[in-house]
């Protein structure tokens, strides 16, 4: 057992493991809307991708992360790399069939279904996880080349993170001991956080980020089991609208270390003009991993600025609805715009801000 936990820890001071996936349907959400939460080790450049005749338009975060303008939701995460054995002649991995499938699915069971066919013509390489959600319903896919396993999310939540463990793909569960046990730990430590959040109002994106920035440790060996390790380079979290998808569903987005980088709100409206993160933006955010490391102060200060993001865009939104609701879309769409380039300007304000007041001290890590 010894030799065990030294071996978790030192896997977990490498900064690996750091892709975490979480959904919580609208019965348990405060905003009663579906969330769904991604931390993970590829930066975040989110791009749009305007509509054609045959496509919807689509946000991609970058890696498999994506949402386009019917509030489809599809977050992938890749899995056995040596299952390509299965099917050699497979094109696709999980980040492409998540492309391919998000750009015409017009609700989640669609993408499911598209999903579902794209395994009978065997053109996954690999295995992947795929988390697929719309304003109303919610599901987990587990697939390798030449296995499918689907299951409706019904009113709750799901956390994974790099384990399959629905019946049809259990059995091929290729992670050794360390691994399993690592990622099984983090799965439940969430889904317990979660829960505890449920108990109370339900599950805020206050809440959602803070779990995202949670680091709890196991142990004497001080194992880190928080979805946000120093490999992380981002966190999104996708709101979907249920009345205006194409105009309302929001996108937060942090590039760069998620507990030393605010979110910025955007509106899906407004995706196409967006000043979304860069790469200057996640060179901020490393500078100050390493400069401010854990120190309290800097955590507050983070989270008092974010919410006051958030509560002006909750009110901004909510302005903009009555507008659409009115047949306003023009001045909805200039109100959110408007709101997007002065949030994405304080962003950058605070971030340099806090690295003069921390200076550039790059050889502090956490």
């Amino acid at each position: 057992m010894k030799r065990l936990l030294s071996t978790l820890s030192a896997l977990c001071a490498c900064g690996l493991y750091a892709d975490t996936m979480w959904l919580v349907t609208p019965d348990l959400s405060y905003s009663r809307r579906m969330l769904t939460h991604h931390c993970g080790d590829a930066e975040a450049m989110p791009q749009y991708r305007r509509p054609t005749a045959r496509n919807f338009g689509v946000i991609h975060v970058g890696g498999g992360v994506f949402m386009n303008s019917r509030g489809v939701c599809i977050v992938a995460q890749e899995m056995s790399p040596h299952l390509d054995r299965e099917n050699p002649g497979a094109s696709s991995t999980g980040a492409e069939l998540a492309e391919k499938t998000v750009l015409t699915a017009a609700d989640a069971p669609a993408a499911v279904r598209m999903l579902r066919h794209a395994i009978r013509e065997r053109e996954l390489k690999g295995g992947a996880i795929f988390m697929v959600s719309d304003p109303r319903c919610a599901f987990a896919v587990e697939c390798s080349p030449n296995r499918f396993d689907a299951e409706e999310v019904r009113a709750g939540y799901c956390v994974y993170s790099h384990t399959w463990r629905l019946p049809a793909l259990f059995s091929v569960l290729h992670l050794d001991l360390e691994r399993l046990w690592l990622h099984r730990a983090r799965e439940t430590m969430l889904a317990r956080k979660l829960a505890e959040c449920v108990e109370t109002q339900g599950v805020s994106l206050a809440e959602s980020l803070r779990l995202a920035r949670h680091d709890e440790v196991f142990g004497v060996h001080r194992l880190r089991l928080g979805p946000c390790g120093n490999a992380s380079k981002c966190s999104v979290i996708f709101e979907a609208d249920d009345e205006f998808p194409e105009v309302m569903s929001a996108i937060y987005v942090a590039a760069g270390a998620p507990r030393h980088s605010p979110h910025l709100p955007v509106a899906f409206g407004v995706a196409d003009q967006a000043e979304f993160p860069n790469a200057a933006w996640c060179e901020q955010a490393e500078i100050l991993r390493r400069a401010a490391g854990s120190d309290p102060a800097f955590a507050e200060a983070l989270r008092d600025f974010e919410q006051r993001l958030f509560e002006e865009f909750r009110r901004i939104r909510m302005t903009a609805r009555h507008q659409l609701r009115r047949s306003g879309r023009r001045e909805a769409l200039r109100m959110l715009a408007e709101l997007e380039r002065r949030q994405a300007a304080e962003i950058r304000k605070f971030m340099d801000e806090q690295i003069r007041r921390y200076g550039s001290r790059s050889g502090v890590t956490k």
